[in-house]
């Protein structure tokens, strides 16, 4: 058999050849030179292919109307390619034949920046990869550009679904162009029936920087009209991200002492930036406070006093400039702002900082100076990020750090639900205990958006970040102490530029929203039935679901597909909760507890009137408000609850984690 099979090799290798070469023949030259797939957007594609994540013959994405999403793909170079560019066509629905025009997508390449160590505070697998080496980060401007053989280079897409846009399933394609061919990649958008608010659930700011407009923007004269047309595009871009809240220097209040010695103060500044703001239409609160104190000897950590800062004070006869202390100025200039805000009707949207991060050291000296404001502008809340619990009895919000939110939450949510106190909480890169998601550019990108899955998780208000723009003197070569955590955007000259963790964090904001949504479609079936609402609670149930995600503040999944399923999972409990029989299912303990087998499990519910209902084959009975309770046990299948209506019928299942 070996013989024969040597004696016709010669034949079958000329044929081998001859059918290669025809195959070649007719393969573009751009397919053997480059590819192109799509990657999923929540992992950062390596330029030298380090770690690349599972590729992709197609870009799918999904959401709902009003919603920005994001789609990546990546070409991988397999020899030096030139004049390399890309385009994105319009998508069209087959059934409907609408399309969504090319205008409503955008492409960037992402551009790395370099990063010489990594962030010290951070355990070697918590981070995507080793120091040094170029990390991407952000959306560069350029549309053509030249790859390396060996290379890889992504392209970030940016889908906006207007708000017009029909439910069903878009297609279209991205082409990239070189030198040496060019490749085509299908994209298929799901748009689903459902519209993301206008209205922001989460408050979040980002505090920005001015003081590089001459750098960066070219713009040497502060206040002048190129510089609030400039602040106007940094405001834009922020409420694009859906960021609602934004803060207001308030030294830019101008002191006036006045001859009889007494103060009157001219609000023009402050109140002109506030409008580049609030015109947006989209802002929400304004912070301000800023620098009116600060720590004693000893700084932040060590400090036990809170100490007045000098204001400068104007004479409004000679014009001479004079520094005098804030203790002096404040019980004039606290209840006269107070009183200005409300003049503007912006007092219950205006918080002010008493001294950021107060820790147990100075919890007392932190304590009285925030007696001292309430004491001289009682109408504006308190709002300040915390190292300690020892100061919320003494402030309206409370912005602790994640890493200090997490061993005293019992704390906070006290607090929280007996006296009404606002948790928000806040991250600072390099200055936080490992194994909780961060905004570094060397931890996964995953984490910004994560971020707000926990403020869904915990219940908590909002989100408080330093670092919208304190930039290096150069941030594309020198990516600062703070490993790319001291900005989120990028400088132009004509504006900013986003960072993929930017997008990200505006995708987890949007993922918030959602919840929002199915804890409000709960509500909404609650009042229709006339139930009352303490039998139930209508935010259990995203809780549930998000848990497939984060587990606890330090313990969460990083698996895209797991990600995005459970945010489809969202998506199909909102249809289901819109079709008959609207069938909702709570139970103690909740979905995903650890419970002993065959614990008991109270399930119980609502349905639409006149179905029926039954918990693990057993039927039960339905009130005439379509209430239904049952006992059960928890065991090794998932417990099931199925709903019969003349409109439908439907299963429902709930997971435990059982403990032999």
């Amino acid at each position: 058999m070996y013989k024969s099979l040597n004696k016709i090799m010669p034949f079958n290798k000329t044929l081998l050849i001859v059918i290669i070469l025809i195959i070649l023949s007719g393969i573009p030259a751009g397919a053997q030179s480059f590819q192109l797939n799509s990657v999923t957007d929540l992992i950062k594609v390596f330029e030298d292919g380090y770690k690349l994540p599972r590729l992709y013959d197609t870009v799918h994405v999904f959401g709902i109307r009003n919603e920005i999403v994001s789609g990546q793909c990546v070409i991988s170079a397999g020899t030096d390619l030139t004049g390399v560019t890309a385009d994105v066509s319009s998508l069209t629905d087959p059934v409907s034949g609408k399309v969504l025009s090319d205008n409503l997508i955008k492409w960037n390449f992402v551009g790395s920046v370099p990063l010489k160590e990594n962030a010290k505070n951070q355990r070697t697998k918590d981070l995507v990869r080793l120091a040094p080496g170029l990390f991407p980060d952000y959306l560069m401007q350029d549309k053509i550009i030249e790859l390396k053989s060996n290379s890889y280079k992504s392209i970030w897409l940016t889908f906006t679904i207007p708000g017009n846009a029909i439910p069903g399933k878009y297609y279209g394609k991205v082409t990239v162009t070189s030198d040496r061919g060019e490749q085509k990649l299908p994209v298929l958008l799901t748009v689903y029936p459902f519209d993301l608010p206008d209205e922001r659930h989460l408050n979040v700011t980002l505090w920005y920087d001015t003081r590089n407009f001459s750098r960066f923007h070219g713009i040497d004269d502060p206040y002048s009209e190129a510089w609030y047309e400039m602040l106007g595009k940094y405001a834009k871009n922020m409420t694009d991200h859906r960021q609602n809240g934004f803060s207001v220097p308030i030294n830019t209040i101008k002191i006036l002492r006045k001859i009889n010695g007494g103060y009157e103060f001219d609000f023009t500044r402050f109140d002109t930036i506030a409008n580049v703001f609030w015109d947006t239409g989209k802002m929400d609160f304004l912070e301000t406070g800023n620098g009116l104190t600060r720590f004693g000897e000893g700084g932040t950590v060590l400090s036990t006093e809170v100490l007045f800062n000098d204001l400068q004070v104007t004479d409004s006869e000679t014009g001479e400039e004079t520094m005098i202390t804030g203790k002096d100025i404040l019980p004039f200039l606290l209840p006269a702002f107070e009183k200005h805000l409300e003049q503007r009707g912006w007092l219950d949207r205006t918080f002010i900082h008493v001294k950021d991060e107060p820790n147990l050291a100075n919890s007392e000296a932190w304590r009285e100076m925030s007696d001292f404001f309430h004491k001289y502008a009682p109408g504006i809340k308190r709002i300040d990020a915390l190292a300690t619990s020892h100061v919320i009895d003494k402030i309206e919000i409370a912005v602790p750090k994640l890493d200090k939110i997490s061993p005293q939450f019992d704390v906070f949510k006290k607090f929280q639900n007996i006296m009404g106190l606002e948790v928000w909480f806040y991250t600072v890169g390099i200055y936080q205990t490992n194994g909780y998601p961060n905004k570094t550019i060397d931890v996964p990108l995953m984490d910004n958006r994560i971020l707000h899955w926990i403020n869904n998780q915990y219940d908590l208000n909002g989100f408080l970040h330093w670092g919208w723009n304190h930039w290096t003197e150069n941030p594309y070569e020198d990516i600062g102490m703070h490993i790319g955590d001291a900005w989120h955007v990028y400088p132009a000259e004509d504006g900013i530029i986003n960072s993929l963790r930017w997008e990200q964090m505006r995708n987890g904001i949007q993922d918030y929203e959602y919840f929002r949504m199915l804890e409000n479609r709960v509500r909404e079936l609650m009042d229709s039935l006339d139930i009352d609402h303490f039998r139930f609670d209508p935010s259990q149930r995203g809780k549930e679901i998000s848990s497939s995600v984060v587990r606890s503040f330090g313990n969460y999944n990083h698996d895209p597909e797991i990600f995005y399923e459970t945010k489809r999972k969202i998506i199909r409990e909102l249809i289901e909760l819109h079709n008959s029989p609207k069938l909702f299912v709570q139970t103690t303990p909740a979905e995903n507890s650890y419970v002993v087998n065959r614990e008991v499990v109270e399930v119980f519910g609502f349905v639409e009137p006149d179905s029926e209902v039954w918990v693990n084959s057993r039927k039960t009975k339905v009130s005439s408000k379509g209430i239904f309770l049952m006992r059960t046990e928890a065991g090794e299948k998932d417990l099931e609850v199925r709903a019969k209506s003349s409109g439908g019928e439907i299963i429902v299942t709930r997971h435990f984690n059982i403990i032999e």
